[in-house]
């Protein structure tokens, strides 16, 4: 089975380079197989997603209730057109049970 290598951080709206270059194997529990290597976020990279969070709170409370729904539909449209990847991926990272 193939696996999805991602070498990069989803931070502040983005993908951005992790300040290592540690990363992380995720191994399907019933196989040993690695399904997907991750970066391993360093301490600097969490604080860079807080305050990216937190700057984002600020603007985004005061947006309208109605710009905010749209997002989050946006977001769910998005959510679900990737569902059977997402499902997967899930299934194969959990579950003692070979495919």
């Amino acid at each position: 089975m193939a696996s999805l290598t991602r070498d990069a951080l989803f931070i502040d709206g983005g993908w951005v380079s992790p300040k290592s270059d540690s990363s992380i194997e995720v191994i399907n529990p019933t196989t040993e197989d690695v399904i997907a290597t991750v970066p391993d976020a360093s301490r600097e990279d969490a604080d860079r997603a807080v305050a990216a969070a937190r700057a984002a709170f600020d603007s985004r409370s005061s947006t309208p209730r109605e710009q905010r729904a749209e997002f989050l539909s946006r977001i769910g449209g998005a959510h679900g057109r990737e569902n059977g990847y997402l499902a997967i991926s899930e299934y194969l990272e959990v579950n003692s049970l070979q495919l």
